[in-house]
């Protein structure tokens, strides 16, 4: 007859519960809150965009990303320029963003200016612990008209 020492036997008892555990709690593991989003752009947009802002609204709140270019830059640029079709993925909490949801993607180029050069919106559905996939087509942001001596129009004092 072989007997265990008595710590072998409370070791094993302990540590199969410890497994146990551990495996119902991964197991339980939620799947992420996250949209995939694909940003095209139209034939009207030609400056560069190196920076892209998507702002997602929902019935009970919003929030932001700011997404700059990972590529290459250009021989003359300091940021690489976002090259169409650009898939995002964004990820969010899982209790914040469900249902009806409107998402705005602006294009910029912070190196020259902050003015919105693209933008573009579209509406989805995101439901909570899913991925919800969905695409968005930026066009050109018409520049704001100035006057004779070059001043934006929708800035002057008038006075």
């Amino acid at each position: 007859m072989s007997v265990r020492p008595r710590g072998v036997a409370f070791l094993q008892r302990h540590l199969g519960l410890g497994v146990l555990a551990l495996t119902f709690t991964f197991g339980c593991a939620k799947d992420p809150t996250e949209v995939l989003l694909t940003v095209g752009v139209d034939t009207t947009v030609t400056q560069q965009i190196t920076s892209l802002l998507v702002t997602l609204n929902w019935p009970t709140g919003t929030t932001s990303r700011v997404y700059q270019s990972l590529g290459a830059p250009a021989a003359d640029a300091d940021i690489p320029q976002f090259y169409f079709p650009a898939l995002l993925d964004i990820l969010l909490t899982a209790d914040g963003v469900s249902g009806e949801t409107q998402i705005l993607v602006e294009g910029s180029d912070p190196t020259i200016s902050d003015t919105v050069l693209a933008n573009g919106t579209v509406t989805a559905t995101v439901a909570s612990d899913r991925t919800t996939t969905t695409s968005v087509v930026l066009t050109a942001v018409p520049p704001l008209p100035t006057d004779d001596a070059g001043v934006d129009a929708g800035t002057a004092d008038g006075g």
